[in-house]
C-alpha cells in the first residue's frame, strides 16, 4: 500500500471487511479502517454493497481513476 502511495501505481486493492465476533483475538491488530487509511494518503476508496454487481461495479470504477485505489467490501458473518 505504501509503494502504491508513493508511486501514484494504477493497482487496485480489493478488501473484504468480514465481522468479526466480540471475543475475536483482534487486539491491535485492526487500528484503523482501511479506508479512513486510503483517504489519509487521498486515493479513491469504494464501499459497494456486498454483491457481485455492486463489486463488480466498483472495480471498474476504480480501474477508471488510473490511480492507486481501495474497494471495500463489508460482509457479516
Amino acid at each position: 500500500l505504501n509503494v502504491a502511495a508513493l508511486t501514484g501505481a494504477p493497482v487496485v486493492f480489493v478488501v473484504i471487511m468480514q465481522e468479526l465476533t466480540d471475543d475475536a483475538p483482534v487486539g491491535r491488530q485492526l487500528v484503523a479502517d482501511p479506508v479512513a487509511l486510503a483517504r489519509a494518503h487521498g486515493w479513491q476508496t469504494f464501499t459497494p454493497a456486498a454483491t457481485e454487481d455492486s463489486v463488480y461495479q466498483a472495480v471498474s470504477d476504480a480501474r477508471d481513476t488510473r490511480a492507486p485505489s481501495i474497494v471495500c467490501v463489508r460482509v457479516g458473518r
